[in-house]
């Protein structure tokens, strides 16, 4: 009897300890992932704007308002800034080369805001999202020529809003859906997703839905105005695909913090996962504040950034979770931004098996669009300032 009793106590006594356990491990799901990682200092960093370069006669960035930018595999730079009808081109050291494109309707032209994307230094693949043209331009005697183009066919409840380019036969399409077809009525919500479709650069599609992603989570109210607000910011989570080495495709799909990677054919070879810090915000809390999102939907991040501070002091301290995240294709090394948090590193840089290196702060003005030979490429939005460009170059020791 004394036995059976001890058993039992010892089965009481371990199940008590896993109790405990889980609990502790319910308890501390949400960690930070930027706790514990070493600082990396910036201290090298170049501007361009009107001022800043011999041939800035040749060029003019009319406004704050930068749509793209990219880096080639040369280490050149491509900007578009909101209101100037081309796309410029400087060299590694900041200095203008040339202009790509136009504003209007003919061919090399652009109706829209293009995006754009390069895998190789002689080619530059844009896409006109209202047109929903794709438009190839190659550089010959140092100059960007267009060379051809076709006309996307899609669903007319998404929209082309992304082109990257694979290598030299591929590209990949990003449509995004449009939330007004898509949403939910009984709830105001929309949660669908994203899709890309592989193509031959002659525009034929080779697999359509080639990769189906999570989009923004959205959420859609009536404002005192009477204005509908697609409340996109700053709580819904983000789906993000990038080129990495090899021709694959990397995933980050903000809340959970995982990056996951597929191949050419589209199949899942690995998934980077640390733990996130994301916290949904009640739909309650949205509501009270929809005027003040139509508000400043449009302005800088700054001012949003002010407003998201005052809306939401009453959230954790570690909410909300992850914003943003690039890719090096020619290392594998990645950049991953959280929401500002004051006082505290903005960015991590993981290596090319998703160990964290280090943390880092940029400038929280600074809107990063790309990550390659170890240089960030963002836009510096600073009020009564020129327009500028921002060069930022990670320390060797660190890549």
């Amino acid at each position: 009897m004394s036995k059976h009793l001890s058993i039992i106590g010892l089965i009481t006594l371990i199940t008590t300890i896993l109790f405990i356990s889980c609990s502790s491990t319910e308890q501390h799901e949400v960690v930070n992932p930027f706790d514990g990682v070493p600082e990396i200092e910036i201290s090298e960093w170049l501007d361009i704007n009107d001022e800043s370069t011999p041939n800035s006669a040749d060029f003019y960035f009319s406004s704050n308002y930068f749509h793209h930018m990219i880096i080639d595999n040369n280490g050149n730079y491509f900007v578009y800034n909101r209101g100037s009808e081309p796309i410029f081109y400087f060299d590694k050291n900041g200095e203008y080369i040339t202009s790509v494109g136009r504003r209007g309707q003919g061919p090399g032209e652009f109706q829209s805001w293009p995006t754009f994307d390069t895998a190789l230094s002689d080619t530059l693949y844009t896409l006109d999202r209202v047109a929903r043209i794709v438009s190839r331009f190659v550089y010959r005697n140092e100059e960007w020529r267009y060379d051809d183009s076709f006309t996307l066919q899609d669903k007319e409840e998404y929209s082309p809003s992304k082109i990257l380019q694979i290598d030299r036969e591929h590209l990949i399409i990003e449509f995004t859906p449009d939330v007004s077809r898509l949403m939910n009525v009984s709830d105001n919500s929309s949660q669908a997703s994203k899709k890309y479709n592989l193509l031959k650069i002659s525009g034929e599609t080779i697999k359509d839905n080639w990769l189906e992603t999570p989009a923004h989570e959205r959420s859609i109210y009536s404002s005192s105005a009477g204005a509908r607000a697609i409340h996109l910011l700053p709580f819904g989570g983000r789906s993000i695909v990038k080129v990495g080495p090899h021709n694959h495709l990397y995933h980050l799909w903000t809340p959970e913090f995982s990056i996951n990677i597929y191949d050419f054919d589209g199949k899942s070879l690995k998934k980077m996962t640390h733990p996130s810090f994301n916290y949904n915000l009640s739909d309650e809390l949205r509501r009270k504040r929809v005027d003040e999102v139509v508000g400043v939907r449009m302005g800088s991040e700054r001012e949003q950034q002010e407003l998201l501070t005052q809306m939401f002091e009453e959230t954790p301290t570690e909410a909300p979770a992850l914003r943003d995240f690039h890719i090096d294709r020619d290392n594998g090394y990645i950049i991953v931004r959280r929401y500002i948090f004051k006082d505290q590193p903005n960015w991590m840089l993981l290596d090319n098996k998703g160990n964290r290196v280090g943390v880092f702060t940029l400038d929280e003005n600074l809107t990063v669009f790309d990550f390659r030979n170890g240089k960030i490429i963002g836009a510096l939005n600073n009020e009564n300032e020129l327009p500028t460009v921002r060069i930022v170059t990670l320390p060797q020791s660190v890549l």
